[in-house]
């Protein structure tokens, strides 16, 4: 477990749980919202393979 890899955890727990993005990008300390935004990409493809599961 390296600091990156909990910080990462964290984002996409907040993004699962329906955070707003702009609010993510604000505790992560992101200045730039595409450095955010790879954690919602995360969580869609983590949601594509679940629909695809029970399909």
């Amino acid at each position: 477990m390296t600091p990156h890899m909990l910080r990462h955890t964290f984002a996409t727990h907040l993004v699962k749980r329906g955070m707003r993005f702009d609010i993510i990008q604000l505790l992560l300390g992101h200045e730039d919202y595409k450095t955010t935004r790879v954690y919602t990409r995360f969580f869609e493809q983590l949601q594509k393979e679940e629909y695809d599961l029970w399909m």
